[in-house]
């Protein structure tokens, strides 16, 4: 065959695999033109454990490679190489032994590339070496802090996204907003109103000394306190400013502002150098200045969902933010606003659901009782982690009634629980196999008994009590008083305190599923049942982080952190010593996040359960690296606990 004719058919195998379909044609054929072409009989030896560099990389063009490496007197397979895969690369980058030995289990064509050769492709291509820097070739070791490589890689190995419909990842910058006028607090409100007549504005942000934000006026207080006579027009503007100011840095979505807003049921934000309440207020930005640059945003969903009319109209709106996640995720927004704007949605979708089961009853005869109550959520919409839409799991606490009262006061939440259960039902979140929802009289409960169960399950810590806890310590207050929340939060971690065995008993249970460090041409599968053959990310890969983060946070205390990527980097602030490795735990869990999300979407599903058969190498491949923080995270965990010495 010419010459050029085995050039071109090099160069063609080559585009078909990462990193080479990733470089410029010109220099992939040079590299090609450079490649020679090796046979290896089943059997042979490629290269073995030990041996220094051979100064050339390996990409496998037929056939099957082991690569085994020694322990003790045996050998055990660390990995299997189909075609296309790169081998050799650590050894020629780090200038090292090779680390495994490579033999054919079968016939084999392998194609050999100089070094020389491949150094000048990864000084000019990028994702080439991002690829490699993330460990992405065969025979690779996986090592703490490859996850930012990872979640660079698996950008730059992905089909590029349409545009995105919305255009809200935009930044509104703070040359377009508006000047801030300012009082101080001691000022009459009489000069605050001539200020913001004179000035044409609608709120006014009161600061100390250094002209940092405490507080806000807007035409709405005037209208309530001051226009009633509840408040003088001489009194000081502290008397009737709202404070604490939420605060953002001059750079931010536009996305991300309107998520703001809502999450914190605000009408303006402060503007400061680093988006902090330390730094002097440098200008304002108010609801309006949003709405007129929004389109299908999260702020025109949520107030959608503010006056939809019932179940059917909720169930479209709920559409339409799936819709718009999916964009989002195409673009490759955050995972951490990609789970704010979800909470945030599901939240405003929760609460109008409880509005209208509230005003159905009412119209009923069934009149709430003059009583403070709560809406929870638990599970992943409790910790803020619900990018597709899964299974309910709610609960309900309502302050402990009269006597006399306390049949009558039952009877109303278990209908309002039944209602909002099932008009969420409705709106695509199906109901909880196991009944963790708030229509069953096991969870909603006054607050006494709340706690009276959560005590039992702390100072007794049988194996359903662990489990039962690991759902339910993650709630998180919707709707309503959320003061029975925060008295909730407080009991468990008192009763926490008291309790010697309460963390070890959760801890060993955050180890019962082990990350797949060592798979190969597949993962851990199920062995039976209706999800056989396919590998549970949920139980393999993000609920071990899960239970660890909640259990390394109770233990130092955490309070008002429920996402697990966020615990994980608070526990970073916390232990210095284990900051890096927290921090790959909380990347590592945004990974695997989107990886269930995209998986979800594509599928149709809640995105657990993912068929081996229909990943590809890069996918494989960033699984496999975000299992290894799982791995140590989940031995910090051990460690600290003395699981070992537990008598289970």
């Amino acid at each position: 065959m010419p010459a050029n004719a085995i050039v071109d058919r090099v160069t063609d195998f080559l585009r078909k695999h990462p990193p080479f379909d990733r470089i410029g044609a010109e220099r992939l054929g040079k590299l090609a033109e450079g490649i020679s072409i090796r046979y290896l009989k089943s059997g042979d030896t490629l290269f073995k454990e030990g041996e220094p560099g051979s100064g050339e990389v390996y990409v496998l063009r037929q056939g099957s490679l082991e690569l085994r490496q020694r322990e003790g007197a045996n050998d055990r397979l660390a990995d299997l190489c189909d075609e296309g895969e790169v081998i050799g690369v650590r050894a020629l980058l780090a200038e090292q032994p090779y680390l495994t030995s490579a033999a054919a289990a079968e016939e084999c064509i392998v194609y050999s590339i100089p070094g020389t050769l491949l150094r000048k492709v990864l000084e000019a291509e990028p994702a080439a070496a991002t690829f490699f820097a993330a460990g992405f070739a065969a025979g690779m070791p996986v090592v703490r802090r490859s996850m930012e490589g990872t979640a660079q890689a698996r950008i730059a190995f992905r089909p590029s996204p349409p545009g995105l419909r919305s255009g809200l990842l935009d930044t509104v910058r703070i040359s377009g907003v508006k000047p801030v006028v300012t009082c101080t607090p001691d000022e009459q409100l009489r000069v605050a109103a001539e200020r913001m007549t004179a000035n044409r504005v609608r709120a006014i942000v009161v600061v100390d000394a250094a002209h940092r934000p405490v507080g806000i006026i807007t035409d709405t207080d005037f209208r309530r306190k001051v226009g009633t006579g509840l408040v003088s027009v001489d009194a000081p503007c502290g008397s009737v400013m709202s404070s604490p100011v939420i605060t953002v840095e001059p750079e931010r979505s536009l996305a991300e502002l309107t998520l703001k807003m809502i999450g914190h049921r605000v009408h303006h934000l402060c503007v400061t150098a680093d988006g902090t309440p330390e730094q002097p207020v440098i200008g304002i930005l108010s609801e309006h200045d949003l709405v007129v640059q929004e389109g299908n945003s999260p702020g025109v969903l949520a107030r959608r969902l503010k006056t939809a009319t019932d179940a059917n109209e909720l169930a479209a709106i709920r559409d339409s933010a799936e819709a718009l996640i999916m964009d989002y995720l195409k673009q490759e927004a955050r995972t951490s606003f990609l789970s704010d704007l979800v909470t945030v949605l599901n939240d405003a979708l929760i609460e109008r659901a409880i509005e209208l089961a509230r005003k159905e009853l009412l119209e009923q005869g069934h009149a709430a009782p003059d009583l403070s109550w709560c809406w929870l959520s638990l599970g992943s919409e409790g910790r803020g982690e619900q990018l597709v839409r899964t299974d309910q799991d709610n609960a309900l606490v309502y302050a402990d009634p009269e006597e006399a009262e306390r049949e009558a006061v039952q009877s109303y939440f278990a209908l309002l629980a039944a209602r909002v259960n099932a008009m969420l039902e409705a709106a695509g979140f199906e109901r909880c196999p196991a009944e963790m929802m708030a229509c069953n009289p096991e969870w909603c409960r006054p607050l006494s008994a709340w706690k009276a169960r959560f005590s039992q399950w702390i100072r007794t810590p049988e194996p359903k009590a662990v489990m039962l806890s690991t759902i339910f310590f993650d709630f998180r207050a919707v709707h309503g008083d959320r003061s029975l929340g925060s008295e909730l939060a407080d009991h468990i971690h008192a009763e926490i305190a008291q309790s010697a065995l309460f963390l070890p008993m959760l801890a060993a249970n955050a180890l019962q599923n082990p990350p797949p460090l060592s798979f190969f041409r597949g993962l851990v599968v199920e062995r039976s049942g209706e999800h056989k053959d396919r590998f549970d990310l949920k139980a393999r890969g993000l609920m071990p982080l899960v239970d660890a983060a909640r259990v390394l946070g109770l233990h130092k205390g955490i309070r008002g952190i429920n996402h697990t990527g966020e615990r994980f980097r608070w526990l970073a602030a916390q232990e210095p010593d284990q900051a890096e490795l927290y921090h790959e735990a909380a990347k590592a869990f945004d990974i695997l996040l989107r990886f269930r999300a995209e998986s979800g979407f594509k599928r149709g599903d809640s995105g657990r359960y993912i068929e081996p058969a229909s990943l590809d190498r890069i996918q494989r491949q960033i699984l496999r690296n975000a299992f290894v923080p799982i791995a140590e995270v989940q031995e910090v965990v051990k460690v600290r606990f003395q699981v070992d010495q537990l008598r289970l």
